[in-house]
């Protein structure tokens, strides 16, 4: 019995450490969580209208005298890091000056390593202006490739990638388009990790 007490007492100690310790984390975390909120709605808010407008819209773009899929993305449809940092430096630095600011894209049917860039918006072209133009059709010269077996060029494979890619998202609501391409955390969000902090004190309790 006193054994039992025993146990019984210490898994109230180390279970109150443990969630006291989770707590504290959490109110940590909040902190964080609301000035990440705070920091990005004062940043979209000061962006213009039309270019928040864009944001998850498909278009075109011309690359090496060819035409590419591109989808415009908010700096925080990108994961932390190095675009995200490369985009907030465009931004502060074309505020300052009172510059047109540059537009985020994917470019459809790209790795996810070389898949983003900052281009000028005078470089996009709507994709009911491309449709017009034709732009979405494979080029004649990767069209001979393909007929002749011959291999194609890594940017010949994500322009054709790229217009069929394109073509999916067009059936989706702007939210939804390539889901896998906004999978990831904020770094808040990742401070506070639930499962290790039941997983301790579950551990002690069975020790």
């Amino acid at each position: 019995m006193e054994k039992g007490n025993e146990v019984e007492t210490r898994y109230r100690s180390s279970g109150s450490e443990d969630m006291a310790e989770f707590q504290r984390a959490s109110i940590v975390s909040n902190d964080t969580s609301t000035e990440f909120e705070e920091g990005k709605q004062k940043i979209l808010s000061s962006l213009p209208t039309d270019l928040k407008h864009d944001f998850r819209k498909v278009c075109f773009t011309k690359w090496e005298e060819k035409y590419y899929s591109i989808m415009q993305l908010s700096p925080y449809d990108v994961s932390p890091g190095q675009v995200r940092d490369e985009w907030m430096q465009m931004y502060h630095k074309r505020n300052k000056a009172g510059k047109p600011f540059c537009r985020l894209v994917y470019w459809h049917g790209s790795d996810i390593g070389e898949a983003f860039s900052l281009i000028p918006a005078t470089r996009i072209i709507s994709y009911e202006n491309g449709l017009e133009k034709g732009v979405d059709k494979i080029p004649s010269d990767i069209e001979r490739k393909l007929r002749n077996g011959r291999r194609l060029t890594t940017k010949e494979k994500v322009l054709i990638n790229g217009h069929e890619e394109a073509k999916k998202d067009l059936c989706l609501l702007p939210l939804e388009r390539s889901p896998w391409l906004f999978d990831f955390k904020e770094e808040h969000e990742k401070d506070l990790d639930y499962s290790d902090c039941y997983s301790s004190i579950e551990s002690r309790v069975k020790g």
